[in-house]
């Protein structure tokens, strides 16, 4: 029987595991697609059609990019047996074999009618299993498809289920095809899966930016006269986002006199032509701009897992009354705005079905429909994605910031009429460089999308001429160690003479976010401890990893920087300390997040102590030595 392991091309870690855990040497490695980089072509090619209203049972999460990678790599798998007109083998490569496994008694088992054995599952629906004899059962809904067999006649089955599901998780399409084939699974797996955290995962999302975008996303303003859109249409220029202009050339209405329910009766007619399964951003048209593109709104709007997002602000109208209806905040930000939102398109028709007066109120009806529990809503109370009229917020690194919320907007919208233009222009002006910047810029804390750093300056002197600064919430080493398990791969540079588990940086997509706040806050820092010292910018970041399989210390060494940076990500681990034996300092007691900052070269060596228990992770930054240093 042919046999495939699905592997990342990346994850050279996980196959070396596959082939020393399960001694199925036979098996062929089969390329997996790489979810977070091959767009929508390959489900194309190999019809897959997402399903985006699809959300996890459990974790009520919507489709990853991880998700899609793996249910395109298995269906290219099921038209390979329909090809070959034979039975295959489907591994994933985290994967260990029991000594149970019986590769003729799984041939036995497909040659007596067998269409699909699972080798190894967890019935999500026990109740409804019925047992076989010899070992088997029929599965209720059976979850995890590390390992199965498939015939010919399932795939065919499988394939079927694609075009009428959609795109949703191999685990969940699998299930909702069995009437239609025989099913069969071990009652003790002869195929057990790893713990995720021994070899991460590449299927969860760590970031906005691993849920599976929508293939077209729109973004509606309703402004009968375009000259006055001119913020939004400006804004969204710069940007590099396209506005569609609902109501323009119709007769002209006054937002003074009416309640808005124009803007939802022109939206609903506009949305029967387009498909229930694209992205819609709503923004009213002559109060709002843009300060992030479309792209981004997108990812942020996907980690909500919702199926339609709407600004939130501080004050509950038109209905006062309501207030107490609405849900706990945990900002200031509590309470619907119906001016900008984003969402499905299905659903955002359900939403806008029941018929509304030009001249009735739109908030009242879609704060209605909100606290009815009846729509999937969620308001955006942190003011990631939309921010409404506020006075405190100010411009940071180039972008408008919620001091409040610790936020960049992606939208902003001056709601409050003639009042509140003052404050809007502003931050319009400064937002296309009109105004300067920088202006009431703070030192801390710097936020930028997964990343939040807390950059305060010196907050201890360790030695004559070491120095630790606040650099990383908690909050942040948990994502860095998070997003570091997911990518995979450790392992040394091959030139390195001490070697130890390493993932750069860079390979994370988080270069420029740690070089950012290395040059604009870590290198006048330093600059200032050790004068005439000159910051050229960094040079290397890399996350390191200590286990009691793999590396458990590191020898004595000086590093190749002219400054290092280190900083302890967790806690929980027994020893593996920093240590300094010339200056005698170990970094035992500094917290998680802390920077120890000191000349990495000549007068600094050090090492890491034999761990004894946990693993350990910690991040390090090199700065260059002369402004050429790479």
């Amino acid at each position: 029987m042919k046999k495939y392991c699905i592997n990342l091309v990346n994850r050279k870690d996980r196959a070396e595991h596959f082939f020393k855990n399960t001694g199925v040497k036979d098996a062929e490695l089969f390329q997996a697609y790489d979810g977070s980089k091959m767009g929508y072509i390959p489900l194309d090619e190999l019809s897959i059609k997402p399903d985006h209203k699809w959300l996890d049972p459990m974790l009520h999460r919507r489709l990853t990019k991880g998700e899609m990678g793996c249910l395109a790599s298995h269906v290219d798998l099921w038209h390979k047996c329909i090809d070959l007109d034979s039975p295959v083998m489907i591994f994933e490569d985290d994967v260990i074999v029991h000594d149970t496994f019986d590769e003729q008694q799984i041939e036995a088992i497909i040659n007596e009618g067998c269409d699909a054995l699972y080798l190894g599952h967890k019935d999500m629906a026990p109740e409804s299993a019925i047992d076989l004899d010899g070992g088997l059962v029929v599965p209720g809904f059976a979850y995890l498809n590390h390992a199965y067999v498939v015939t010919p006649h399932a795939c065919r089955v499988l394939l079927d289920g694609l075009k009428f599901w959609g795109g949703i998780p191999v685990d969940e399409l699998m299930p909702r095809c069995y009437s239609k084939m025989r099913v069969a699974a071990f009652k003790e797996d002869v195929v057990s899966q790893v713990n995720r955290s021994e070899l991460g995962s590449d299927i969860e999302p760590v970031g906005d930016e691993d849920y599976l975008p929508f293939r077209n996303v729109h973004l509606f303003a309703v402004a009968t006269e375009k000259s006055k859109a001119y913020r939004l249409l400006d804004s969204a220029a710069k940007v590099g986002s396209n506005v569609i202009l609902v109501g323009e050339g119709k007769d002209s209405f006054d937002m003074s006199f009416t309640g808005g329910g124009v803007k939802l009766n022109l939206m609903r007619e506009k949305l029967k032509d387009y498909d229930d399964n694209e992205l819609m951003i709503f923004c009213d048209g002559y109060d709002t701009f843009l300060t992030l593109d479309t792209e981004t709104i997108q990812e942020r709007f996907l980690s909500f897992n919702s199926e339609i997002v709407f600004s939130a602000e501080k004050v509950c109208w038109p209905d006062e009354k309501l207030a107490d209806s609405y849900p706990e905040s945990e900002t200031s930000y509590r309470y619907l705005n119906s001016g900008t939102y984003v969402g499905r398109i299905g659903a955002v028709k359900r939403l806008l079905q029941t018929a509304i007066e030009d001249e009735d109120d739109d908030q009242r009806y879609i704060t209605q429909k909100f606290l009815s529990g009846n729509f999937d809503i969620k308001l955006d109370t942190e003011c990631y994605i939309f921010q409404t009229n506020s006075s405190d917020c100010i411009y940071q690194n180039g972008y408008l910031y919620n001091p409040e919320t610790h936020c960049y907007p992606a939208v902003y919208h001056g709601n409050g009429g003639a009042a509140v233009e003052p404050v809007m222009d502003d931050y319009y002006e400064r937002l296309m460089g009109m105004k300067d910047k920088n202006q009431g810029k703070p030192k801390a804390p710097f936020v930028s999308k997964n990343i939040d750093f807390v950059t305060t300056g010196v907050t201890k002197q360790l030695d004559t001429d070491m120095y630790t600064a606040s650099f990383l919430t908690p909050a942040m080493c948990q994502y860095l160690i998070d997003v570091s398990d997911k990518h995979g791969g450790w392992e040394p540079l091959e030139y390195d003479k001490f070697p130890a588990q390493e993932i750069r940086v860079a390979e994370l997509n988080l270069w420029e976010d740690f070089a950012g706040i290395w040059d604009e806050y870590v290198g006048p820092l330093y600059e200032s401890l050790w004068f005439p010292i000159q910051h050229y910018g960094l040079r290397d970041a890399f996350v390191m990893r200590y286990a009691m399989d793999t590396q458990k210390e590191l020898p004595l060494h000086h590093d190749a920087s002219l400054v290092t940076g280190s900083v302890k990500l967790n806690e929980n681990y027994a020893g593996a300390d920093l240590w300094f034996p010339r200056q005698k300092v170990s970094n035992e007691a500094t917290p998680i997040g802390e920077m120890i900052l000191f000349p990495g070269q000549v007068t600094h060596g050090h090492e890491c102590t034999s761990l004894t228990s946990g693993v350990k992770y910690s991040l390090t930054m090199w700065s260059k030595r002369h402004p050429t240093d790479t």
